[in-house]
Parts: C-alpha cells; sequence; structure tokens
C-alpha cells in the first residue's frame, strides 16, 4: 500500500479469503476493504509507520469482503527505511472471535447464574486476591463487583478479619478439605454483620490447589434475634427471681398474719383483743397491696414492648397533668416543687404507651428525691423530624455511678429498693418508638430521652 493509501499488492490468499479478484483491490483505497469504526483506529497507526514512529504491532480489523459482510483479519504491518510503501500481512481470525465471543458469553452467562444466587459468592486465588464475586457479595460492600476482584483481604477489610479469612482460606487449602459453617464477621458501610461461610478448595485440570470458593450467607439478623432470645431468657430467669421472692415475701407475711388473727380469735376475751386485731388486718392489706402493685408493674412491662392497638396524637402536656394530679398527695407530702415547660409537644403513638414514660419517670424522680428543698422538672427541648426530646430530672443525691449502665435493665434494684420494673418500662417503650434515652447525673438524676413518632 502506497501513501496515500492505495493498494499495490494482495496475494491470491487475500482474495481468497475476501472474494475478491485483483482487479476489484489494486489501485483502490484501503479503507473502502475496512469496517469504518476500525478505520477510526487504523489509519493513525499507518500514518505513523510512515513517519518512522513506534505503532501498534498488531491491528485486529473487520474486513469488507466482496458479498459485503465483514471478516475478522489481523494485520501485522511494516514500512522499510528508504520505501515508501507500506507492507502488511494479514492472519484470518474469524475463527478465533468466534470463539473468544463463545467464551464471553459463557462467562457472562456464569456471571448471570452466580449473580442470581441468594448468598455471597466468590473465588479466591493462592494469594489471597478475589479473582470474582458476585452481585450480592458486592452490594453488600457497597462496592462493584469490578472493584472488588483482584484486591486482596487486607484490601477490603480490617487486618483482623483479613488475617482470619486468610488462614480458613489456607487451611482449606493445604488440607484438601472443605470447611463449612464459619461464623464470622465482616465490616460493611452499614456497620458489622455476620455470615454463615462455606469454603471449598479450586483444583486446575492437574489436581493442583488454584485457590477456594465460598459461599456465605448473611445471618446477621438470625444472631440478632439470638442475642435478643439470650436477653429475654435472661430477663425472664431475673422476673422468676424477683417475682418468686417479692411476692413470696408479702404471702408468708399475710399467711402469717392469718394464722396470728386465728390464733387470737380463738383466745379466751377476744373480744378485749380488737387493737390486735385491726393491727393484723392492717398488715396483711399492706402486703396485699404491695403484692397486687408488683402484679401491675408487671403486667405493664409485659404491654410497655407491645405494638400499639391505638395510635393518635397525643399532647404531651395532658399526659404530664394527669401524672402530676395522681401523685399530688405525695408532692404535697414531701413539700416538692414542680416545674414544667409551658409546652411540651405532641406524639404520635399510643397514649398508654407515653403515659407510661412520663409516670415511670416522675415517680421516680419523687421517689428517689430526699432533698430538703425537692424540686422536679420536666422539660420539652424540642422536636426535629418526628423526634421530640424531653428531661426530667430531680434535685435528689442521684444514681450512683456504677447503677448509670444498668437502670434501665429489668429488676435491676439500686440501694433504695423498689421492683427494678419502672425504668425498664420506660426504655421498653422508647425502643418501640425507635428513640433513646439516657440517664447521667447533674444536681441530681437526669434522664434525657427522644420519643420517636410511630409509624404503623
Amino acid at each position: 500500500m502506497d501513501s496515500r493509501g492505495l493498494a499495490r499488492y494482495a496475494n491470491n490468499v487475500t482474495m481468497e479469503i475476501l472474494g475478491y479478484k485483483h482487479s476489484d483491490v489494486l489501485g483502490k483505497p484501503f479503507s473502502d476493504f475496512v469496517h469504518p469504526e476500525d478505520m477510526n483506529r487504523v489509519a493513525p497507526e499507518f500514518s505513523r509507520l510512515y513517519r518512522n514512529e513506534p505503532a501498534a504491532s498488531r491491528l485486529e480489523v473487520r474486513c469488507r469482503c466482496a458479498d459485503g459482510s465483514y471478516r475478522w483479519v489481523a494485520w501485522s504491518a511494516t514500512v522499510p527505511p528508504d520505501d515508501d510503501l507500506l507492507y502488511a500481512i494479514g492472519h484470518d481470525i474469524a475463527g478465533l472471535k468466534e470463539l473468544e465471543k463463545a467464551l464471553v458469553g459463557s462467562k457472562e452467562q456464569l456471571q448471570l447464574i452466580i449473580d442470581t444466587v441468594p448468598a455471597f459468592v466468590f473465588y479466591k486465588d493462592t494469594e489471597n486476591r478475589l479473582v470474582r464475586v458476585n452481585k450480592a457479595f458486592a452490594d453488600s460492600m457497597g462496592l462493584k463487583a469490578d472493584e472488588m476482584e483482584g484486591k486482596s483481604g487486607p484490601e477490603l477489610f480490617p487486618a483482623d478479619q483479613a488475617e482470619k479469612y486468610l488462614q480458613d482460606d489456607l487451611e482449606v487449602i493445604e488440607s484438601g478439605s472443605p470447611k463449612m459453617g464459619i461464623i464470622e464477621p465482616y465490616d460493611t458501610p452499614g456497620g458489622t454483620r455476620w455470615a454463615r461461610t462455606d469454603k471449598i478448595p479450586l483444583y486446575d485440570d492437574e489436581g493442583a490447589a488454584v485457590g477456594i470458593i465460598g459461599f456465605a450467607v448473611d445471618i446477621t439478623e438470625r444472631i440478632r434475634a439470638e442475642e435478643a432470645l439470650q436477653v429475654l431468657n435472661n430477663e425472664l430467669e431475673g422476673f422468676a427471681h424477683t417475682v418468686s421472692h417479692d411476692l413470696r415475701g408479702s404471702l408468708t407475711v399475710i399467711g402469717a398474719s392469718c394464722e396470728m388473727l386465728s390464733n387470737l380469735l380463738k383466745t379466751p376475751g377476744a373480744d378485749r383483743m380488737l387493737e390486735d386485731v385491726a393491727s393484723m388486718a392492717e398488715m396483711i392489706n399492706r402486703n396485699y397491696v404491695k403484692a397486687a402493685a408488683l402484679i401491675d408493674d408487671i403486667l405493664e412491662l409485659a404491654e410497655a414492648g407491645q405494638v400499639p392497638r391505638e395510635v393518635s396524637v397525643v399532647a404531651v402536656a395532658d399526659i404530664v397533668k394527669e401524672v402530676l394530679f395522681e401523685r399530688q398527695a405525695a408532692i404535697d407530702d414531701r413539700s416538692i416543687s414542680v416545674r414544667v415547660d409551658d409546652e411540651m409537644g405532641s406524639v404520635t403513638g399510643s397514649r398508654t404507651h407515653i403515659y407510661q414514660v412520663f409516670s415511670n419517670l416522675v415517680d421516680n424522680a419523687i421517689r428517689h428525691n430526699n432533698a430538703d428543698n425537692p424540686v422536679v422538672e420536666v422539660l420539652y427541648k424540642g422536636s426535629d423530624a418526628g423526634r421530640h426530646r424531653y428531661v426530667v430530672r430531680d434535685n435528689g443525691p442521684g444514681i450512683p455511678v456504677e447503677d448509670l449502665d444498668e437502670v434501665f435493665l429489668p429488676f435491676f434494684k439500686g440501694p433504695t429498693g423498689g421492683a427494678g420494673i419502672g425504668l425498664s418500662t420506660v426504655k421498653r417503650v422508647i425502643d418501640l418508638y425507635g428513640g433513646d434515652i439516657r440517664a447521667y447525673n447533674e444536681n441530681g438524676a437526669c434522664f434525657e430521652f427522644v420519643l420517636t413518632d410511630y409509624v404503623e
């Protein structure tokens, strides 16, 4: 081909492959026989050759055949020094391109299959590099598959996790035996999650280990459910211990009082012992009230974690007013000064749940405040996007520092006693609503919490 791009020579094999006669080709522009899209790549390379500049050593292009179809040909070209002709040798690669197309199709089909598997699938080589991952695995990491492939464990995971994964991989490769049911954490943009992983050795045609293939299923929800069940079992154990202890104490007193009352009534001159009878009756009544209150507290705790039966917009000021009215006798008896913000906002939820939160916190502030001039405050800190912040505080002795992390546990009893149910009821309601609560000391005990509008 000369510097103008006109064909000066073509051998018989070229004519046979493309289906032309020599007269159809000689003197014609080379560009007439190359696909337009490929010519955009070829022309700059040929220009470099004419200028004696480095150029591509091989160009794969689609050449137009006599029947109008295109056939893949790989060209190697050169321009000898002191010559204005370009010499090119072409190799028919149509068959190779068909195989390449089939291979790409098989790879895409395999990728499609593993992408539809409802699990994480990955291949790793003996150098701890990910060769292939499926979409589910990549999505869990907040990445694309090609952003993970080719990377090693330390490039994707914290060092301790990556080292653990590597040791498991090496164990599988060196032993030649699968390792099944590995429970392990993995970090994601959304936080740490848990997976159950099976790892199987991968071999080449000669039987040499070339890596591992892994299948993992996210079991985070199962782990959380197991943890929640364990917490529930612990609470149940505490419940059984507390209820049996407290009720047994009250019932023992009631039983002993009844026995004493019976003996008194059988004693000659029982009519002269009315004062003792009245004392026994009062003791029985006190312990009955104590046992009944414990049962009410337990029922309240159980209901605190239940989905609201009815949801409405609840004016918090009305709830607080009701709570204080019911406790007015205790407030007056101890000369407690109560301060409530004029504006208390409103929360969408169950009126019963909102009442449980404020009644238990106000009760707690009244009961544990032994200051000379006791003060209880119920404060509204405002709302933002359905999240309503409140503070209930007193100026009493506060909460022992060692108890701050445990006051919300069911049946936890501080130094002042109590059933240990009120604050855990508050925590359950707030958790149900997706809020949060914290206890701290600041010139007394403070409970700052967020109640979120309940969404059904």
